[in-house]
Protein backbone atom coordinates (compact mmCIF):
# COMPACT_ATOMS: atom_id res chain seq x y z
CA UNK A 1 0.00 0.00 0.00
CA UNK A 2 1.16 3.75 -0.94
CA UNK A 3 1.73 5.91 1.68
CA UNK A 4 0.23 9.58 1.59
CA UNK A 5 1.31 12.18 4.10
CA UNK A 6 -1.22 14.83 4.80
CA UNK A 7 0.70 17.37 2.63
CA UNK A 8 -0.42 15.91 -0.23
CA UNK A 9 -3.82 16.30 0.68
CA UNK A 10 -3.93 20.11 2.15
CA UNK A 11 -0.67 22.69 1.65
CA UNK A 12 0.95 22.25 5.10
CA UNK A 13 1.67 26.31 5.13
CA UNK A 14 -2.22 26.92 4.33
CA UNK A 15 -3.13 23.93 7.19
CA UNK A 16 -1.06 25.90 9.82
CA UNK A 17 -2.29 28.95 8.96
CA UNK A 18 -6.08 28.03 9.36
CA UNK A 19 -5.07 26.83 12.46
CA UNK A 20 -3.52 29.50 13.90
CA UNK A 21 -6.68 31.38 13.15
CA UNK A 22 -9.09 28.44 14.55
CA UNK A 23 -10.62 27.45 11.36
CA UNK A 24 -9.06 24.07 12.10
CA UNK A 25 -8.58 22.33 15.37
CA UNK A 26 -6.07 19.39 15.82
CA UNK A 27 -6.72 17.16 18.14
CA UNK A 28 -4.15 14.41 19.60
CA UNK A 29 -3.90 11.63 21.63
CA UNK A 30 -1.32 9.17 21.74
CA UNK A 31 0.46 10.44 18.36
CA UNK A 32 -2.76 10.25 16.69
CA UNK A 33 -4.64 13.82 15.38
CA UNK A 34 -7.50 14.23 14.23
CA UNK A 35 -7.71 17.75 11.92
CA UNK A 36 -11.44 19.27 11.75
CA UNK A 37 -12.89 22.22 10.69
CA UNK A 38 -14.46 24.80 13.15
CA UNK A 39 -17.81 26.24 14.02
CA UNK A 40 -15.54 29.47 13.02
CA UNK A 41 -15.38 28.19 9.88
CA UNK A 42 -18.70 27.31 9.15
CA UNK A 43 -19.97 30.97 10.68
CA UNK A 44 -16.92 32.65 8.23
CA UNK A 45 -18.03 30.29 5.37
CA UNK A 46 -14.06 30.20 5.19
CA UNK A 47 -14.13 26.95 2.46
CA UNK A 48 -10.88 26.63 1.11
CA UNK A 49 -8.87 23.19 0.50
CA UNK A 50 -7.63 23.19 4.37
CA UNK A 51 -11.52 23.67 5.47
CA UNK A 52 -13.26 21.41 3.13
CA UNK A 53 -10.80 18.23 3.27
CA UNK A 54 -10.18 18.91 7.22
CA UNK A 55 -13.24 16.74 7.89
CA UNK A 56 -11.86 13.92 10.22
CA UNK A 57 -8.42 13.42 8.55
CA UNK A 58 -6.55 11.59 10.79
CA UNK A 59 -2.67 11.05 10.79
CA UNK A 60 0.14 9.68 12.88
CA UNK A 61 2.59 11.22 14.42
CA UNK A 62 4.74 11.34 10.97
CA UNK A 63 1.88 13.19 9.34
CA UNK A 64 0.96 9.48 7.37
CA UNK A 65 -2.96 9.57 6.64
CA UNK A 66 -4.70 6.87 8.38
CA UNK A 67 -8.13 7.97 7.65
CA UNK A 68 -9.70 9.84 5.04
CA UNK A 69 -13.27 11.06 5.05
CA UNK A 70 -15.62 12.74 3.07
CA UNK A 71 -14.78 16.52 2.52
CA UNK A 72 -16.81 19.11 3.27
CA UNK A 73 -20.20 18.97 1.52
CA UNK A 74 -23.16 21.25 1.09
CA UNK A 75 -27.09 21.44 1.12
CA UNK A 76 -27.84 21.49 -3.08
CA UNK A 77 -28.66 25.22 -2.68
CA UNK A 78 -26.13 27.06 -0.71
CA UNK A 79 -23.73 28.76 -3.11
CA UNK A 80 -20.82 26.67 -2.84
CA UNK A 81 -22.77 23.66 -4.09
CA UNK A 82 -21.60 21.65 -6.90
CA UNK A 83 -24.16 20.07 -8.99
CA UNK A 84 -22.78 19.03 -12.62
CA UNK A 85 -25.16 17.36 -15.21
CA UNK A 86 -23.62 13.58 -15.08
CA UNK A 87 -24.63 10.19 -13.79
CA UNK A 88 -25.17 10.12 -9.62
CA UNK A 89 -25.85 7.62 -6.97
CA UNK A 90 -28.34 8.99 -4.38
CA UNK A 91 -28.28 7.02 -1.12
CA UNK A 92 -30.49 8.37 2.26
CA UNK A 93 -29.29 10.31 4.50
CA UNK A 94 -28.81 9.02 8.01
CA UNK A 95 -29.45 11.17 10.76
CA UNK A 96 -26.92 9.40 13.67
CA UNK A 97 -23.19 10.17 13.46
CA UNK A 98 -20.56 10.00 10.74
CA UNK A 99 -17.73 7.46 12.05
CA UNK A 100 -14.69 7.12 10.86
CA UNK A 101 -12.34 3.81 10.78
CA UNK A 102 -8.71 3.89 11.00
CA UNK A 103 -6.09 1.81 12.28
CA UNK A 104 -3.32 1.73 14.68
CA UNK A 105 -1.11 -1.43 15.01
CA UNK A 106 -3.23 -3.64 13.80
CA UNK A 107 -6.78 -2.31 15.97
CA UNK A 108 -9.64 -1.16 14.07
CA UNK A 109 -11.04 1.65 15.73
CA UNK A 110 -13.73 4.33 14.97
CA UNK A 111 -13.14 8.15 15.35
CA UNK A 112 -16.11 11.28 14.87
CA UNK A 113 -15.41 14.19 12.68
CA UNK A 114 -13.87 15.51 15.44
CA UNK A 115 -13.17 13.62 18.46
CA UNK A 116 -10.68 9.98 18.35
CA UNK A 117 -12.66 9.73 21.66
CA UNK A 118 -15.94 11.27 21.84
CA UNK A 119 -18.59 9.33 23.10
CA UNK A 120 -20.01 8.50 20.31
CA UNK A 121 -16.91 7.17 18.68
CA UNK A 122 -15.96 5.39 21.95
CA UNK A 123 -19.41 3.39 21.61
CA UNK A 124 -19.13 2.65 17.84
CA UNK A 125 -15.23 1.32 18.29
CA UNK A 126 -17.01 -0.64 21.36
CA UNK A 127 -19.86 -2.08 18.47
CA UNK A 128 -17.29 -2.53 16.08
CA UNK A 129 -14.84 -4.95 18.52
CA UNK A 130 -18.32 -7.08 19.73
CA UNK A 131 -20.19 -7.35 16.48
CA UNK A 132 -17.68 -7.79 14.19
CA UNK A 133 -14.28 -8.55 15.67
CA UNK A 134 -13.04 -10.04 12.36
CA UNK A 135 -13.66 -7.35 10.15
CA UNK A 136 -10.76 -5.83 8.74
CA UNK A 137 -10.71 -2.09 6.34
CA UNK A 138 -9.48 -2.39 2.50
CA UNK A 139 -6.13 -1.52 2.22
CA UNK A 140 -5.93 1.85 1.22
CA UNK A 141 -9.49 2.48 1.69
CA UNK A 142 -11.16 4.42 4.76
CA UNK A 143 -14.90 3.19 5.42
CA UNK A 144 -17.81 5.68 6.49
CA UNK A 145 -20.54 4.66 8.74
CA UNK A 146 -23.29 6.25 10.28
CA UNK A 147 -23.42 5.64 14.24
CA UNK A 148 -27.01 4.66 15.04
CA UNK A 149 -28.06 3.77 18.81
CA UNK A 150 -30.86 5.26 20.65
CA UNK A 151 -28.62 7.29 23.60
CA UNK A 152 -27.39 9.54 20.02
CA UNK A 153 -31.09 10.21 19.02
CA UNK A 154 -30.78 13.13 17.20
CA UNK A 155 -34.45 13.42 15.86
CA UNK A 156 -35.15 10.33 13.80
CA UNK A 157 -36.20 7.14 15.68
CA UNK A 158 -34.53 4.09 14.70
CA UNK A 159 -36.04 2.15 17.80
CA UNK A 160 -33.24 0.09 19.39
CA UNK A 161 -31.14 0.01 16.70
CA UNK A 162 -27.25 -0.05 18.28
CA UNK A 163 -25.12 -0.33 15.17
CA UNK A 164 -23.15 0.92 12.32
CA UNK A 165 -24.34 1.46 8.71
CA UNK A 166 -21.47 1.76 6.14
CA UNK A 167 -22.09 4.77 3.85
CA UNK A 168 -19.22 3.75 1.75
CA UNK A 169 -15.24 4.68 1.73
CA UNK A 170 -13.10 6.50 -0.10
CA UNK A 171 -9.63 6.02 -1.14
CA UNK A 172 -6.74 7.29 1.06
CA UNK A 173 -4.48 8.18 -1.67
CA UNK A 174 -6.70 9.29 -4.50
CA UNK A 175 -9.88 10.39 -2.68
CA UNK A 176 -12.17 8.75 -4.49
CA UNK A 177 -15.24 7.40 -3.24
CA UNK A 178 -15.02 3.48 -2.90
CA UNK A 179 -19.07 2.45 -3.30
CA UNK A 180 -20.24 -0.07 -0.52
CA UNK A 181 -20.15 -3.38 -2.37
CA UNK A 182 -16.25 -2.96 -2.50
CA UNK A 183 -15.63 -3.54 1.15
CA UNK A 184 -17.54 -6.06 2.03
CA UNK A 185 -19.13 -5.44 5.31
CA UNK A 186 -21.15 -7.75 7.10
CA UNK A 187 -23.27 -5.42 8.63
CA UNK A 188 -26.36 -2.94 7.38
CA UNK A 189 -25.41 -0.73 4.94
CA UNK A 190 -27.34 2.19 3.63
CA UNK A 191 -30.08 2.47 1.66
CA UNK A 192 -29.59 3.50 -1.81
CA UNK A 193 -32.47 5.41 -3.91
CA UNK A 194 -33.99 4.54 -7.60
CA UNK A 195 -33.40 7.93 -8.39
CA UNK A 196 -31.04 9.07 -11.48
CA UNK A 197 -30.82 12.75 -11.34
CA UNK A 198 -30.45 15.72 -8.64
CA UNK A 199 -33.95 17.06 -10.26
CA UNK A 200 -35.72 13.31 -9.89
CA UNK A 201 -34.26 13.47 -5.85
CA UNK A 202 -35.67 17.04 -5.57
CA UNK A 203 -38.74 16.30 -6.99
CA UNK A 204 -39.30 13.04 -4.54
CA UNK A 205 -42.14 12.94 -2.25
CA UNK A 206 -40.46 12.66 1.23
CA UNK A 207 -40.21 9.66 2.97
CA UNK A 208 -41.14 8.42 6.30
CA UNK A 209 -38.82 8.68 9.28
CA UNK A 210 -36.14 10.43 6.53
CA UNK A 211 -33.44 12.94 6.78
CA UNK A 212 -33.15 13.55 2.97
CA UNK A 213 -30.53 12.46 0.42
CA UNK A 214 -26.81 12.42 -0.29
CA UNK A 215 -26.40 13.15 -3.86
CA UNK A 216 -23.01 11.90 -5.51
CA UNK A 217 -21.89 13.21 -8.80
CA UNK A 218 -19.60 9.87 -10.48
CA UNK A 219 -17.22 12.10 -12.97
CA UNK A 220 -16.69 15.22 -10.76
CA UNK A 221 -15.95 13.13 -7.05
CA UNK A 222 -18.47 15.53 -5.68
CA UNK A 223 -21.57 15.36 -2.90
CA UNK A 224 -24.24 17.13 -2.19
CA UNK A 225 -27.34 16.65 0.46
CA UNK A 226 -31.25 17.12 0.07
CA UNK A 227 -32.80 17.95 3.54
CA UNK A 228 -36.36 17.02 3.98
CA UNK A 229 -38.64 19.58 5.10
CA UNK A 230 -40.47 17.69 7.22
CA UNK A 231 -36.69 16.98 8.98
CA UNK A 232 -36.14 20.05 9.29
CA UNK A 233 -39.07 21.32 11.13
CA UNK A 234 -38.80 18.09 13.39
CA UNK A 235 -35.05 19.26 14.26
CA UNK A 236 -36.16 23.11 14.69
CA UNK A 237 -38.86 21.74 17.45
CA UNK A 238 -36.63 19.07 19.10
CA UNK A 239 -33.31 22.22 19.32
CA UNK A 240 -36.19 24.76 20.40
CA UNK A 241 -33.96 27.07 17.87
CA UNK A 242 -35.94 30.34 17.13
CA UNK A 243 -34.67 34.15 16.88
CA UNK A 244 -35.03 34.69 20.39
CA UNK A 245 -32.54 31.85 21.36
CA UNK A 246 -29.95 33.87 19.41
CA UNK A 247 -30.88 37.07 21.00
CA UNK A 248 -31.34 35.66 24.45
CA UNK A 249 -27.15 35.14 23.69
CA UNK A 250 -26.31 37.51 22.70
CA UNK A 251 -28.06 40.23 25.03
CA UNK A 252 -26.44 38.03 27.43
CA UNK A 253 -23.01 39.39 26.05
CA UNK A 254 -21.83 35.83 24.44
CA UNK A 255 -20.61 35.27 21.29
CA UNK A 256 -22.51 33.95 18.50
CA UNK A 257 -19.39 30.87 18.06
CA UNK A 258 -20.16 29.88 21.26
CA UNK A 259 -23.77 29.68 20.31
CA UNK A 260 -23.37 27.51 17.85
CA UNK A 261 -20.85 24.67 19.00
CA UNK A 262 -22.29 21.83 17.59
CA UNK A 263 -24.72 23.23 15.66
CA UNK A 264 -25.57 21.49 12.84
CA UNK A 265 -23.99 22.92 9.56
CA UNK A 266 -27.50 24.12 7.77
CA UNK A 267 -28.29 26.24 10.77
CA UNK A 268 -24.99 28.54 11.02
CA UNK A 269 -26.22 30.70 7.93
CA UNK A 270 -29.52 31.31 9.22
CA UNK A 271 -28.12 32.39 12.77
CA UNK A 272 -25.20 34.36 11.73
CA UNK A 273 -27.64 36.54 9.90
CA UNK A 274 -29.89 36.48 12.46
CA UNK A 275 -27.45 37.67 14.75
CA UNK A 276 -26.00 40.63 12.09
CA UNK A 277 -29.82 41.63 12.31
CA UNK A 278 -29.75 41.72 15.43
CA UNK A 279 -26.60 43.33 16.68
CA UNK A 280 -26.87 46.04 13.53
CA UNK A 281 -30.69 46.88 15.21
CA UNK A 282 -29.10 47.16 18.75
CA UNK A 283 -26.10 49.17 17.23
CA UNK A 284 -28.99 51.82 15.62
CA UNK A 285 -30.79 52.00 18.91
CA UNK A 286 -27.79 52.55 20.96
CA UNK A 287 -26.66 55.04 18.14
CA UNK A 288 -29.58 57.38 18.13
CA UNK A 289 -29.97 57.38 21.98
CA UNK A 290 -26.33 59.10 22.09
CA UNK A 291 -27.25 61.43 19.19
CA UNK A 292 -30.24 62.46 21.10
CA UNK A 293 -27.93 63.05 23.98
CA UNK A 294 -25.99 64.97 22.52
CA UNK A 295 -27.97 66.82 20.98
CA UNK A 296 -29.66 68.00 24.75
CA UNK A 297 -26.61 68.76 25.98
CA UNK A 298 -26.16 71.57 23.07
CA UNK A 299 -29.44 73.26 23.86
CA UNK A 300 -29.11 73.51 27.77
CA UNK A 301 -28.45 76.67 29.27
CA UNK A 302 -24.88 77.18 31.32
CA UNK A 303 -25.25 75.55 34.51
CA UNK A 304 -27.78 73.53 33.58
CA UNK A 305 -29.03 70.58 35.96
CA UNK A 306 -30.92 67.52 36.38
CA UNK A 307 -34.31 69.16 36.44
CA UNK A 308 -33.25 71.61 33.26
CA UNK A 309 -31.77 67.94 31.85
CA UNK A 310 -35.06 66.24 32.44
CA UNK A 311 -37.51 69.05 31.09
CA UNK A 312 -35.81 68.51 27.85
CA UNK A 313 -35.85 65.07 27.99
CA UNK A 314 -39.77 64.22 27.78
CA UNK A 315 -39.57 65.23 23.83
CA UNK A 316 -37.65 61.95 23.39
CA UNK A 317 -39.91 59.11 25.48
CA UNK A 318 -38.47 56.38 23.55
CA UNK A 319 -34.72 56.91 24.52
CA UNK A 320 -35.37 58.69 28.12
CA UNK A 321 -34.29 55.68 30.39
CA UNK A 322 -31.00 55.55 28.40
CA UNK A 323 -30.43 59.10 28.72
CA UNK A 324 -30.48 59.31 32.17
CA UNK A 325 -27.98 56.39 32.24
CA UNK A 326 -25.99 58.31 29.86
CA UNK A 327 -26.18 61.50 32.21
CA UNK A 328 -24.90 59.38 34.78
CA UNK A 329 -22.61 57.93 32.87
CA UNK A 330 -23.85 54.30 33.27
CA UNK A 331 -23.59 52.18 29.86
CA UNK A 332 -26.82 51.20 27.71
CA UNK A 333 -25.72 48.40 26.13
CA UNK A 334 -27.94 46.24 28.04
CA UNK A 335 -31.33 48.73 27.21
CA UNK A 336 -30.47 48.63 23.83
CA UNK A 337 -30.68 44.91 23.70
CA UNK A 338 -33.60 45.11 25.39
CA UNK A 339 -35.31 47.32 22.82
CA UNK A 340 -34.42 44.75 19.57
CA UNK A 341 -36.19 41.66 21.84
CA UNK A 342 -38.23 39.69 19.31
CA UNK A 343 -41.45 39.74 20.00
CA UNK A 344 -42.76 37.08 18.07
CA UNK A 345 -40.56 33.26 17.95
CA UNK A 346 -39.23 33.57 14.34
CA UNK A 347 -38.13 29.91 14.11
CA UNK A 348 -34.64 28.62 12.65
CA UNK A 349 -34.53 27.91 9.07
CA UNK A 350 -32.37 25.57 7.06
CA UNK A 351 -30.84 27.54 4.07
Amino acid sequence: MTIMHISEIVNPDLLTDEIKAGYITARSINGITIYNYTDKAQWDRRWNEATTQCRGIITNEAGTVLARPFPKFFNHDEPEAQTPNEPVIITDKMDGSLGIAYTVNGTVRIATRGSLASEQALHATRILAEKYPDWKPPAGVTPLFEIIYPENRIVLDYGDTDDLVLLGGIDIQTGDYVKTQFIVWPGEEVEQLPYGSLSQALAAPPRKNAEGMVVWFAHSNTRVKIKQDDYVRLHRIVTGWNERTIWEHLSAGKTLDQLIEGLPDEFHRWATETATELTRAKDFIELGARSEYKAILETLPEGWGRKEFAMEVVKYAHFRPALFQLLDERPITEWAWKQVRPTTQKEATIV
